[in-house]
């Protein structure tokens, strides 16, 4: 998810504050940074940040296609299905360890609504195995923020063969935003009146417009550097009021679809002012974080430094902020003598005080934050890859 060959510290330091959010809103925190507030936009603010490193010379020819295909692959395909397939076969074992739950009455008491974990037969297993590496399988409880590299690793590829037509006929890259706000509309729609049947396209219909508008923010470079000279904490505070009544504008809306079956014109309205409201949602995000990352980076403080390290170490904490919890899930039940079955809370024991929440982000992001900057460290050991091929050379 990351590139080593040339960083940008303002990028990573988006990136880094986007993670921190993500595991905050599976931390379930109060009502300023709870998960209505960071679900509305934090999925598309990756998106966009992706996007906005999305390369030209990917969408030159069918070579540069192939290659990029390649690390894709490498990058989001393999990690998604190893991760999955791992999580898979440990289910049984998660299960024995109380890391999992298997009984619906102790579920309803950790995870209201949720349901209980399965035990599961050899051929479901592989089942499950084999379906996770063709796209369609699900995501096992500790990798059920995974889905975003599924749906990242189609949107980008489709993003780059598509461009790479549009450009062969001189055509503006801005049709990719139009197409992507089209997809929004036909979420919006599908959230009133079901329609899609596959989740996968869903969620590619909900974020290919955010891929598109990180892209289309980088090619218009002026939008950039008027964010560098505008940016000030007022900037950031207006961003996150506004964000907040977006929030409220989307619950007030939802209520309203709770309360009347939508049928008719309704449904277009509905789907288009759901879609309003992530696209708006999306680009405030942009400019709520971007504005913050700007102020951590010129601060030059360790905090800054700490933040960027998170973003460059996005695909750990992804993969597993979700087993990271257990390790304060833990130590709550050790502390207040718990049954031990509320270790298989999911994400983490709801209705904790503030500062139980601060401890599941720092374990959340911080455990693997520090296992990405040992296995980087391990990269570049003298006796590593590279240097050992010389050395037989």
């Amino acid at each position: 998810m990351t590139n080593t060959k040339m960083r940008n510290p303002e990028i990573d330091a988006a990136r880094g504050i986007a993670i921190v959010l993500m595991v905050g809103g599976h931390s379930w925190l109060p009502f300023w940074c709870n998960t209505s507030f960071i679900g509305l936009f934090h999925m598309s603010l990756f998106m966009m940040i992706s996007g906005y490193c999305m390369s030209d010379r990917h969408m030159t020819g069918i070579r540069e296609i192939r290659h990029f295909v390649i690390s894709r692959i490498k990058g989001l395909y393999l990690p998604y299905a190893v991760a999955n397939s791992v999580y898979i076969l440990l289910n049984n074992l998660f299960i024995q360890m109380h890391i999992y739950c298997a009984s619906s009455e102790q579920a309803d008491l950790i995870r209201p609504g949720i349901g209980p974990d399965v035990w599961m037969t050899l051929p479901e297993t592989i089942k499950q195995i084999v379906l996770s590496f063709l796209f369609i399988g699900y995501s096992p409880r500790m990798g059920g923020a995974t889905w975003f590299l599924r749906a990242l690793f189609c949107i980008s590829i489709f993003f780059c063969i598509s461009g790479y037509f549009l450009q062969r006929n001189g055509k503006r890259m801005e049709w990719q935003l139009i197409l992507g706000v089209f997809l929004l509309v036909l979420w919006g729609v599908d959230q009133v009146h079901p329609f899609m049947t596959i989740g996968s396209f869903s969620q590619i219909c909900l974020y290919y417009w955010a891929y598109a508008m990180g892209y289309c923010l980088r090619k218009h470079k002026s939008v950039w550097e008027t964010a560098k000279r505008k940016t000030n904490i007022l900037a950031v505070l207006v961003c996150y009021l506004a964000l907040q009544g977006m929030v409220l504008m989307n619950a007030g809306l939802e209520n309203a679809l709770n309360r009347e079956q939508a049928t008719g014109v309704s449904v277009i309205g509905f789907g288009v002012s759901l879609a309003a409201i992530r696209l708006i949602s999306g680009i405030l995000a942009w400019g709520l974080v971007l504005s913050a990352a700007l102020l951590i980076v010129h601060t030059g403080r360790a905090s800054g430094k700490w933040i960027r390290i998170c973003g460059q170490g996005t695909l750990e904490v992804l993969l597993l902020h979700f087993l990271c919890f257990k390790v304060i899930t833990l130590l709550y039940v050790a502390v207040y003598r718990l049954p031990v079955f509320y270790l298989g809370a999911t994400p983490v024991l709801p209705d904790l005080s503030w500062g139980w929440g601060c401890l599941y982000i720092a374990a959340g992001t911080g455990i693997p934050v520090v296992i990405h900057v040992l296995r980087k460290q391990l990269r570049s050991l003298p006796c590593g890859k590279t240097d050992c091929k010389i050395r037989r050379g």
